[in-house]
């Protein structure tokens, strides 16, 4: 590296680069890590059994996907966000939005920058279409980039229906829900929540009518939710379709 470059008071950190505080002398960059790829898979061909197995697996993979119907466009997934901590230039904040058809969506986390994400994606024509269509959010936990963008598409939405969507989510995000909708601005409206707790996969506890509900708006044959190691009150998801397809987060 040039004598230049290491002048400059902001560095590109790689694995292993130190920073030297006493005695002061500046950034280390002289342990480089450079992988040899070609060794790791050399090594996996040497291993017993590997090239039947990769055989095997190849047969699998071609016979089923002569079986795939790849005509149909739904359902399918955007990547909204896969970000941490804030929004920025590169990417944004945990979202996906899975669209079930094309009037019904499902929110996969919820971001700050979400409903911004949708806009840049779809147009100002399509980006109205787009949330009415948004019938469910799955809030996976309660860390903030992965639920900063609710407000925003509870006040964009309630513009366009009064129809309140469905909010999956650990139950004590109505702590901060209702922290909001007395402080700053009335959003109960916006949305029924489902506390992820009630639909937990094999013990769930969820009243007959309001999963009646669920399946009929989302279009769904169940959402069930499982306990994930994370932190705490952290869980993923999993959406069982009306044609049995299943999608997992």
């Amino acid at each position: 590296e040039t004598e230049e470059n290491n002048k400059l008071r902001i560095h590109k950190a790689k694995t292993l680069n130190a920073v030297h505080l006493r005695p002061l002398e500046g950034v280390d960059k002289s342990i480089k890590i450079e992988p040899n790829r070609q060794a790791y898979i050399n090594e996996a061909f040497q291993t017993d059994g590997f090239l039947d197995s990769l055989a095997e697996l190849q047969t699998e993979i071609n016979a089923k996907t002569k079986t795939l119907d790849l005509t149909e466009e739904y359902p399918k997934l955007l990547v909204l966000g896969t970000g941490s901590c804030i929004p920025n230039k590169i990417r944004n904040t945990s979202g996906l939005l899975l669209r079930i058809d094309a009037e019904t969506s499902f929110l996969l986390d919820c971001g700050e920058g979400t409903a911004g994400q949708i806009l840049r994606f779809f147009g100002v024509e399509e980006y109205p279409k787009i949330l009415k269509s948004i019938k469910g959010i799955f809030i996976s936990h309660l860390h903030a980039d992965h639920h900063l963008g609710l407000i925003n598409i509870f006040q964009q939405r309630q513009k366009l229906t009064s129809e309140p969507l469905f909010l999956f989510g650990p139950k004590k995000i109505h702590l901060w829900l209702q922290l909001y909708n007395q402080k700053f601005e009335k959003i109960n409206n916006a949305f029924n929540l489902i506390p992820s707790e009630n639909v937990v996969i094999y013990t769930p506890n969820l009243p007959a009518e309001i999963e009646e509900q669920v399946r009929k708006v989302l279009k769904v044959q169940k959402v069930e939710t499982v306990q994930v190691n994370h932190c705490a009150y952290a869980y993923g998801v999993a959406l069982t379709l009306e044609n049995g397809k299943k999608v997992v987060y």
